[in-house]
C-alpha cells in the first residue's frame, strides 16, 4: 500500500521505486529517512530536469511542496549543508 514501482525501457533488470507516486495529487513530496539520491531522482523526474547533490549517501526526511523546484533544492541545501545541483 501507498508505493508504486516504474519499469525503465530498455532495463527490464531495473525497477525504480517511487517514493511519492501521488505527489501529482497531494501536491507534496513527503520522505522520511530516505536516500538523498533516490528524493533527488524523483523531484528530478516530476519537473524534468536531472538533479544532484554535492555529497552521496546522505538520508532526508522532511515534506516539500511540489510548486517551485528551486525552492526544494534550496531547501535540501540549507537542511544537509551541502549544494544542489538542478540541470
Amino acid at each position: 500500500a501507498g508505493m508504486a514501482a516504474r519499469l525503465v525501457a530498455g532495463q527490464p533488470e531495473q525497477i525504480n521505486c517511487l517514493l511519492n507516486p501521488s505527489v501529482w495529487a497531494t501536491g507534496e513530496f513527503v520522505y522520511d529517512n530516505a536516500s538523498l539520491d533516490d528524493a533527488l531522482r524523483e523531484i528530478g523526474d516530476y519537473f524534468k530536469v536531472h538533479m544532484s547533490a554535492s555529497e552521496s549517501g546522505r538520508r532526508i526526511s522532511g515534506k516539500f511542496t511540489a510548486d517551485n523546484i528551486n525552492d526544494i533544492a534550496a531547501a535540501i541545501e540549507a537542511a544537509l549543508d551541502i549544494e544542489v545541483n538542478v540541470e
